[in-house]
């Protein structure tokens, strides 16, 4: 697959304002890499500052794990066809305890209502893959199903997590945002 090339220029940390340095310096501490998407989000500040604590939000332990989240977001990533999306996801899925053999059964294009998950996480895909397809996708029937598997909490939290990657990849894609190379320590952790 050919590089891409960013059809908005990935801004360096000594390009930024004050207030973006700061978004950079908490995703140093965090990922040991300042991801390509939020480079571009930086043109824009206020965006930036909006964008990426949300992300943290979505994607962090909250009413459901940032494991699963993450697993969600590489099944979103794989059904908009992004790979910056699928790349990005696998490492931090795995940073945050998914195996290999989950991420493997959400990125080899299998159905992961099949893969090594529990009922629920099951029931979760199908309500991504519902969502993908849009809201009148679920039905009430389906939803009723949902609920006898999550909280309300985690059926916000894993409707918000689907909803923003729609967005997040769509907007990647779209301005053509090359995936971010891993950070050096994670290079040397993989050999």
């Amino acid at each position: 697959m050919p590089t891409l090339t960013s059809r908005i220029g990935l801004l360096e940390r000594s390009e930024v304002a004050p207030e973006a340095a700061a978004v950079y310096d908490a995703l140093i501490q965090r990922r040991g890499v300042v991801p390509n998407m939020f480079r571009v989000w930086a043109h824009v500040p206020a965006l930036l500052n909006q964008v990426a604590p949300l992300s943290w939000a979505l994607l962090d332990d909250g009413a459901l794990t940032g494991r699963y989240k993450e697993l969600i977001s590489i099944y979103v990533s794989r059904l908009a066809g992004c790979e910056y999306g699928c790349k990005a996801h696998e490492v931090q899925a795995l940073r945050k305890g998914a195996t290999a053999a989950e991420v493997g059964a959400v990125t080899a294009g299998l159905d992961p209502e099949q893969g090594p998950f529990t009922s629920a996480e099951r029931a979760g895909f199908a309500y991504a893959g519902r969502v993908w397809q849009g809201a009148a996708a679920v039905d009430d029937d389906f939803f009723a199903m949902l609920r006898q598997h999550f909280t309300e909490a985690q059926i916000v939290e894993l409707t918000a997590t689907v909803t923003a990657l729609i967005f997040l990849t769509r907007f990647i894609d779209t301005l053509r945002i090359p995936t971010t190379p891993l950070p050096r320590q994670a290079v040397s952790d993989q050999r």
